[in-house]
């Protein structure tokens, strides 16, 4: 009977803690604006100042049905070439839209004969999807598994030559699509991890315990709030140094406030704090049969060198890796970018064009 009560006292405590943190008024997320300096002029690079001056003549909105909603995105086609063509399918990184900063290395890619498929998440961006701003990675995951099908269906685009490219968290799900899925042909991703839980201690050294267990306070409640069909509770993507936001670094704020786009909201759904270490494609990175351009930045704060001899154990005999002498959020711009956008076409010309095309 003792046994009983104390059970039964542990589920009240836990119903009055989850009624408390779903409804307390002075459980808040103050928003965060971004700095107003993501007007700057765009670098040498033609293909980074068509991508921001204007809508490219090889772009075309499409919409992908998933899940009930539609994603948007943008396909590249090449002007003339080899039909169907070999397509690369690109998807950004944390709570990121397609018009922070992709088109500059589609239309790279395009030069090169190149078909491309940029897409915002469902949720995010031009994308369909209720809650706004919910990152949930089986929904994501999902958002790669229908855009590849309908790229593979579409008479245009060689089937057997699909690409996936994905940076930061994207990255992650690119290597763990192409583990599921043996008939994807190459694998780039930019400055990622396949450990969330690694990810998550780092963030920890980073931030601090105070800060992260106030944020995961903020998850349970973005997470009763849903069990009790409640509006979602939001924090801020990013923020300065010690500010309330899930990356609370000041690079990142510079990041996103130069990067950020009219489709970019700097807010996410809480709920993705109490997720996010448990995400460890690394366990399954064995079974990729692909080719992986692996590109790791050697001062990446977020996504350090550890990271990446883990994927070169995980992926040892198909995985091709590339070093850059900056932080996490160099390598989208500058000389960073140049070189690594070079490499990227370089390598997909090894692996979608120096293969046979698929019959017709």
């Amino acid at each position: 009977m003792t046994v009983f009560f104390i059970l039964l006292g542990l589920i009240l405590l836990t119903v009055v803690y989850a009624v408390v943190v779903a409804f307390a008024p002075w459980i808040t997320a103050p928003p965060i604006t971004l700095a107003s300096d993501n007007t700057a002029e765009p670098e040498d690079d033609p293909e980074e100042k068509q991508a921001v001056s204007g809508i490219p003549s090889c772009r075309h909105d499409v919409i992908i049905p998933c899940g009930g909603d539609h994603i948007h995105a943008w396909l590249y086609l090449p002007e003339a070439g080899e039909a169907p063509a070999p397509c690369v399918i690109m998807g950004n990184g944390f709570a990121g839209t397609k018009d922070m900063g992709l088109e500059q290395y589609a239309l790279r890619f395009v030069r090169e004969g190149f078909a491309v498929l940029a897409f915002d998440y469902r949720f995010l961006g031009a994308s369909e999807g209720q809650p706004r701003q919910l990152i949930w990675i089986p929904y994501q995951k999902d958002d790669w598994r229908a855009v590849i099908a309908w790229a593979r269906a579409r008479p245009d685009i060689d089937a057997d030559r699909v690409a996936l490219w994905g940076t930061s968290a994207s990255g992650a799900y690119a290597v763990d699509i192409a583990a599921e899925d043996t008939k994807v042909a190459a694998v780039i991703a930019q400055v990622t991890s396949l450990d969330g839980r690694v990810a998550g201690e780092i963030m920890l050294r980073k931030v601090g315990i105070g800060s992260l267990l106030r944020l995961m306070v903020h998850g349970q409640r973005d997470m009763f709030r849903r069990f009790l069909r409640r509006p979602p509770h939001r924090v801020p993507v990013t923020g300065p140094a010690g500010s309330l936001a899930m990356f609370p670094l000041d690079d990142a704020y510079a990041f996103y406030s130069r990067m950020g786009a009219p489709s970019f909201r700097n807010e996410v759904c809480a709920r993705i704090v109490l997720r996010g270490d448990k995400y460890r494609p690394i366990k399954r990175a064995d079974r990729v049969r692909c080719s992986v351009l692996w590109q790791m930045c050697e001062h990446d704060e977020i996504n350090p060198p550890a990271a990446t001899a883990a994927a070169e154990k995980a992926l040892a005999g198909r995985i091709l890796v590339r070093r850059y002498p900056a932080g996490h959020f160099s390598i989208y711009s500058g000389e960073h970018f140049a070189r690594a956008v070079e490499e990227q076409a370089a390598f997909l010309t090894t692996q979608l064009w120096d293969v046979p095309a698929t019959p017709t």
